[in-house]
């Protein structure tokens, strides 16, 4: 599993994961095997790549979890379904699905770093290292209020994969 959001994932998921058989793999910056150098620039970027370095054999899925930022999401969604990679969206950024953890927030998010200031009335000092200890015991109150938001900016698929994690 390919991730390109920052940070670790949280125990419980980890270890759903490994029950599972899946790889959490944080890919951001992550060297091309064939290459040598980063291929994970952009969600396109990160969808190409994740499908050169796991195939289907191996994993039941591969799962790429990207920002909006600034890129064009549609190019990697398409390439995503044509590639069989899911992609796990969050607009405008990560940080709005640990917020979904303390509270629903359906207002427009300028930017990440407006993401991350509201998420630091809730996490002081967040600095994109997490302890995931944090946010554990409200993973199925985000999934919820991930699932209530419209497309669009704030939104999230993240909960896709969260909830396909603790599954199995």
């Amino acid at each position: 599993m390919a991730a390109g959001s920052p940070g670790a994932h949280p125990r419980r998921l980890r270890r759903s994961a490994n029950r599972a058989g899946l790889l959490l793999r944080p890919a951001a910056g992550a060297p091309c095997p064939d290459r040598g150098q980063a291929q994970t620039d952009s969600p396109l970027n990160l969808v190409g790549y994740a499908k050169r370095i796991f195939n289907e054999a191996e994993y039941d899925a591969v799962w790429c979890v990207v920002d909006v930022d600034q890129f064009d999401i549609e190019r990697a969604r398409t390439r995503a379904r044509a590639t069989s990679v899911e992609l796990a969206v969050s607009d405008p950024c990560f940080e709005l699905w640990l917020l979904l953890h303390f509270k629903a927030h359906n207002a427009f998010i300028e930017k990440g770093k407006s993401a991350c200031a509201l998420l630091a009335e809730y996490v002081p000092g967040y600095d994109k290292r997490l302890d995931f200890s944090r946010f554990d015991d409200r993973v199925e109150a985000a999934i919820k209020r991930a699932k209530e938001l419209p497309a669009g900016n704030p939104s999230t698929d993240v909960w896709r994969l969260v909830e396909m994690l603790l599954k199995h």
